[in-house]
């Protein structure tokens, strides 16, 4: 084989490679990750104290350890989700079965324990530098959680797709818990028992409320596209007995579960909107913003309702990773916000 040749195998192995551990979604992390740091914590404590110094305690070195650890975990979670799933996706997706013809099973495993290892030791090291060893809970939990789900949750109707999106809403909770943990750390006390308001109504209380916002809007949206990707599977899971939601009640009432929990997200949202952001002159985009995701939304209710294959389903989980993106994206208008209004 010559020099071409090699770099030609090399450039599809990585290829397979980042599709089996879904790189996509470890860009939507980094994203998350970046928005929770950068567009929220960083504006909100700098604006609140701008004679004192006081800076986001989560250093630049540790935020890109953090997210490694996070982005490691997921990897590894996807990963070993690939070697469960090879029996339904050959039925499902037969052109997206990647690992048994990229290495074999055992190297798979191999991998995921590797990345699984390398998470965890950066996990205690950054617990160890913040003296809270605790929070090695929030990577432990997630790598029994994934592999619990692989092997056992995945097959029990709600439970499994409940599972995966307590996880997505982990996501932005953890980058936040972390720089609220840290700048306590730093300046102990100053964020969390000077104020006479309520810790919610502090500048760190009021970041990690925005994050947490985040989260459970993540969390949400991940159980509707996990729900729309059962009945997408629907034919494969029934060839290999797998119990999911559309199996056990079929596709129109399953429809009718996707469509009750868009519905109680956009409701969700507009609570949220009406109470803190749309009568607020410093957060002009606000009400426009929330709006599109809003309509977003609608079209959603509307492919799902529509769908009839396997094909229409995978439009509409599409979407439903647009409009995910793009409740992430969030950060930007709190970044906006705190631009002007603290």
């Amino acid at each position: 084989m010559d020099g071409e040749s090699k770099r030609r195998l090399y450039l599809v192995m990585m290829n397979k490679f980042f599709q089996i551990v879904r790189v996509q979604n470890l860009l939507i992390i980094l994203l998350i990750g970046w928005m929770a740091k950068y567009a929220i914590f960083t504006p909100i404590i700098v604006k609140a104290f701008p004679s004192s110094g006081i800076q986001p305690a989560l250093s630049d070195l540790h935020f890109i350890l953090l997210a490694l650890s996070i982005l490691l975990i997921t990897a590894s979670g996807n990963l070993f989700n690939d070697i469960q799933d090879l029996k339904t996706d050959l039925i499902n997706k037969p052109e997206k079965v990647k690992y048994n013809s990229l290495f074999s099973k055992e190297t798979a495993l191999n991998i995921h324990h590797v990345f699984n290892l390398i998470g965890l030791i950066i996990a205690f090291y950054l617990s160890y530098e913040l003296d809270q060893f605790s929070l090695t809970i929030l990577f432990i939990v997630p790598i029994i959680l994934l592999r619990v789900y692989s092997t056992l949750l995945k097959s029990i109707p709600f439970i499994g797709n409940l599972t995966i999106a307590l996880l997505a809403a982990l996501v932005p909770f953890t980058f936040g818990l972390f720089e609220s943990i840290a700048l306590e750390k730093q300046f102990p006390n100053v964020f969390f028992f000077v104020y006479d308001l309520s810790f919610w109504e502090s500048p760190t209380g009021l970041a990690l409320g925005f994050i947490i916002g985040i989260s459970i809007f993540s969390g949400l949206y991940t159980l509707i596209r996990e729900i729309i990707k059962d009945v997408q599977d629907l034919e494969g899971d029934k060839a290999t007995s797998i119990t999911t939601i559309a199996t056990q009640l079929g596709i129109k009432k399953t429809k009718i579960i996707i469509v009750l929990l868009i519905i109680v997200t956009i409701l969700l949202l507009i609570l949220i909107g009406s109470k803190h952001l749309f009568n607020n002159p410093s957060f002009p985009f606000a009400f426009q913003y929330t709006s599109g995701i809003i309509a977003l939304s609608g079209g959603l209710i509307y492919q799902v309702i529509r769908s009839e294959n396997s094909k229409d389903f995978g439009v509409a989980s599409l979407l439903c990773k647009v409009i995910m993106i793009a409740g992430t994206l969030y950060g930007l208008i709190f970044w906006m916000f705190y631009q002007s209004a603290f």
